[in-house]
């Protein structure tokens, strides 16, 4: 894959999360959603919030690791906790919305899930003959 299509990926989910985060909540919507899936319809909403904040990092981490390889995992998963946190700290103000630190830890995981799937992808990459 090239750079610039993973700048492009990376962009794109990173305006999911702005989008997501900054717009209406989109909590209802998707305990709905999780409802209507066999397996998924016993979750709580609180769980289904709880899951949502972990996976919606995961793409937005991974992305930007391979999209900026120069920089260090620890340095993609501290910016994106970074980011985390301004987007709690903009829910503040925001109507119909709630921050909340446990939501800045939540992201922050799938970050650093992200950042660790991407390590794995590479390394797997490096060790493949070509």
């Amino acid at each position: 894959m090239h750079r610039p299509w993973l700048t492009a990926g990376f962009l794109a989910a990173a305006l999911g999360v702005a989008a997501l985060t900054v717009g209406p909540s989109p909590g209802r919507l998707l305990f709905t959603v999780a409802q209507s899936v066999p397996g998924l319809d016993e979750l709580s909403a609180s769980t289904v919030e709880m899951a949502a904040n972990v996976l919606l990092f995961v793409p937005v981490a991974l992305l930007f690791a391979a999209a900026v390889p120069r920089l260090s995992g620890a340095a993609v998963w501290l910016i994106c906790t970074a980011a985390s946190a301004g987007v709690e700290t903009a829910q503040l103000v925001l109507p119909g919305r709630e921050s909340s630190a446990r939501d800045v830890v939540l992201n922050s995981a799938g970050a650093l899930i992200g950042v660790l799937l991407g390590s794995l992808a590479g390394r797997r990459r490096s060790r493949s003959p070509g």
